[in-house]
């Protein structure tokens, strides 16, 4: 295909007069087998995502693949004055140029397609390693191990963790699971996943391990001692404790899919729908907390309960309060991404009807991703203000 674009187009290359076509053709045979290689190495990664081998197969491939792109962008750049110069003398006409042009964004659009699989295969390594870090503090934790919890995570599961093969979906998978039979509670859950993230931001795993200790002791105490105080607190809550896993689960979802498309629509539509249905689920629990206060503080003051129970009571009331300061700063973020985005937006209009242009003007200068989200409207405020920034250089 793209042969039959430059077909007819002549370049001089070292003194001699050759077709653009012939001199592309050991580096589009190189891409061409190489391009080969690595469908049948996807298609074996489907059905077995963690292979180690086929994993470093696909990242050798890739990175051939985008040194021979690269190369012929190279050429094609090359020979770019030539072919300018041939069109404006009239010696080719215009849709040969045009098939040129062409030619240089389809191989821009490869280069760029391939050096973001890349990325994202270093991006997975990253997250592989650092979830397997997670669990890890989560067994020492908790003093268990995988096996332990064969049946919870079933018998491919715990074969991928065990083998060192798992991704970072299912080692996420895995995380979860194991976080909720360990410490139940929708909010424990949280707080257990924001210490297992701090292993991330420099916290030792000593100190990582100590405070999921913690969580689990304070989530078993409540988990005990609401159930005891006589007023049913366990029972009324789990409707709503429920509906906050589901919910999270949901939200986790999302979240994967906006890391790979931060300007989805309907992802982010949906991300907005969930948050404001935490806010009233949590808000109801909240409600509920509150309601019981008097009675518990009276059976507090009473001796009826421990100082144990009055502080489980009291901690799941500060959780519902977090959570909910959380869910509404993140709606809060959402709306004002929202109205930099609409900002943004009407002044990119207002600099291309004073220029006289239109977006697919600066494609060259934006590159296909970028200007596709922005013809799309699913650009975010800092790609809008990169693109802004770029056409008015």
């Amino acid at each position: 295909m793209s042969g039959s674009r430059i077909r007819g187009i002549t370049v001089e290359i070292g003194g001699d007069t050759v077709g653009l076509q012939n001199a592309l053709k050991d580096v589009n045979k190189r891409s061409n087998d190489l391009q080969r290689e690595l469908k049948d190495v996807d298609k074996l990664l489907r059905f077995n995502p963690g292979n180690v081998e086929l994993l470093a197969q696909k990242q050798q491939l890739l990175t051939e693949r985008i040194e021979a792109t690269s190369q012929k962008l190279t050429q094609l750049r090359a020979a770019q004055s030539q072919v300018q110069a041939q069109f404006e003398r009239g010696e080719i006409g215009a849709e040969q140029y045009r098939a040129f042009r062409r030619e240089i964004e389809t191989t821009e659009g490869s280069l760029n397609g391939l050096q973001n699989q890349l990325q994202n295969m270093a991006n997975e390594q990253q997250q592989v390693a650092q979830s397997t870090r997670q669990l890890e503090a989560l067994f020492e934790a908790t003093g268990t191990s995988v096996d332990q919890f064969a049946d919870l995570l079933g018998s491919r599961l715990t074969a991928s963790i065990r083998n060192g093969t798992a991704t970072s979906a299912q080692l996420e998978e895995a995380i979860d699971k194991i976080g909720r039979e360990s410490v139940g509670s929708g909010e424990d859950l949280n707080r257990l996943r924001q210490a297992l993230a701090d292993l991330g931001n420099g916290t030792s795993i000593d100190s990582v391990v100590n405070e999921i200790r913690r969580i689990s002791q304070q989530a078993d105490l409540s988990r005990g001692l609401l159930g005891d105080m006589g007023i049913g607190l366990e029972s009324a809550l789990q409707g709503v404790n429920q509906r906050s896993k589901e919910l999270q689960n949901e939200l986790k979802e999302v979240d994967k899919l906006l890391r790979f498309d931060p300007g989805n629509v309907e992802a982010l539509a949906q991300k907005q729908q969930l948050l404001s249905e935490s806010v009233a689920n949590t808000t109801e629990k909240l409600n509920q907390l509150r309601a019981a206060e008097q009675q518990v503080q009276a059976q507090f003051a009473s001796g009826s309960i421990s100082q144990e129970q009055y502080r489980a009571f009291r901690r799941e009331i500060e959780q519902a309060e977090a959570s909910i300061n959380q869910f509404e700063s993140a709606l809060q973020e959402m709306a004002q991404e929202q109205q930099r985005v609409e900002s943004s937006t009407r002044q990119l209009s207002t600099l291309f009807d004073a220029t006289g242009t239109s977006i697919d003007q600066f494609a060259d200068t934006l590159g296909n991703q970028l200007t596709s989200a922005i013809r799309n409207g699913t650009a975010s405020s800092s790609q809008l203000e990169e693109a802004i920034q770029r056409i008015g250089r």
